[in-house]
């Protein structure tokens, strides 16, 4: 926890990628990959997503020891037709296996038109926000959706977690006028974002939780045995130069009574993604 006297220091860019490079590859990562999983951690720094950020670090580190991230994964093509493909990621870094599926998805959008991209056996990948903003110089419009692990959201009326919360990202080119990124979950606030808060020592703002009474929750060191609460709605909406929309949202597939991803059972299945691109012309 940051102590509350203590003032946040700042940081080039460059700099931290260098660092969380340096992590990375000292956890057992090839230097190559490191390199471009540090790009992308420090990219969602760059676009505000600061619970995607530098602060997942420790537990990428501890996921590569646990042998929850494959440092030498065979991320390979499953299974495709001329638009559409299933991604096996075998558990790799979530980073790696989402660039894989959208270099597939860019080449047959190009030819096609439109390109369909179901990934499994995934890990964490960050916001959604950097996935469908490479595509637009493509002139493309992308779509991605992630189911991930955890029960942690109520269904409306229910009183035991029951459903993931699951981010969406769709990114529009403008073609002539600035694009337009929308990042968001099925939430009202971001799991990420609750830890990030717990970790400086901060309270949350009233409806970000709720408690098994339905009562708000505003201490993030209780989240783990409480509740998000389930109506779909943007936690923060901008738009900045490049028309950038933005709402904070989680990432964390099976789901219901008896589903825990640390089991065995349920562990292979621990993260789905989905990725969609229209070509425009």
């Amino acid at each position: 926890m940051i102590a509350q006297d203590q003032q946040p220091r700042r940081f080039k860019a460059k700099s931290l990628v260098n660092f969380t490079a340096q992590i990375l590859t000292a956890a057992g990562l090839p230097q190559s990959d490191a390199e471009t999983v540090a790009h992308l951690i420090i990219q969602a720094e760059e676009i505000g997503s600061d619970s995607h950020g530098i602060f997942r670090l420790p537990q990428y580190v501890d996921d590569i020891r646990s042998g929850k991230i494959k440092t030498d994964p065979n991320i390979h093509i499953k299974s495709e037709t001329n638009a559409t493909a299933v991604i096996n990621g075998d558990k790799g870094f979530g980073h790696l296996i989402l660039k894989t599926a959208i270099d597939v998805a860019i080449k047959k959008a190009a030819a096609e038109g439109a390109a369909w991209i179901g990934i499994n056996h995934g890990n964490l990948a960050g916001p959604g926000a950097i996935w469908v903003r490479d595509i637009l110089s493509n002139d493309m419009i992308g779509i991605f959706d992630a189911v991930g692990g955890n029960n942690l959201v109520l269904p409306r009326g229910g009183s035991e977690r029951l459903l993931g919360s699951n981010p969406i990202a769709i990114g529009v080119p403008g073609l002539k006028e600035p694009p337009i990124v929308l990042d968001t979950a099925t939430t009202v606030a971001s799991n990420g974002s609750i830890h990030l808060k717990a970790k400086q020592g901060q309270s949350m703002p009233e409806g970000w939780m709720v408690d098994y009474e339905g009562k708000p929750l505003t201490d993030p060191a209780k989240a783990s045995d409480e509740f998000l609460p389930p109506p779909w709605r943007l936690q923060s909406v901008w738009v900045g130069d490049d028309g950038w929309i933005a709402g904070r949202g989680p990432q964390r597939c099976c789901h219901g009574p008896g589903c825990d991803p640390e089991t065995p059972q349920h562990r292979p299945i621990h993260r789905r993604d989905l990725y969609r691109i229209v070509r425009l012309r």
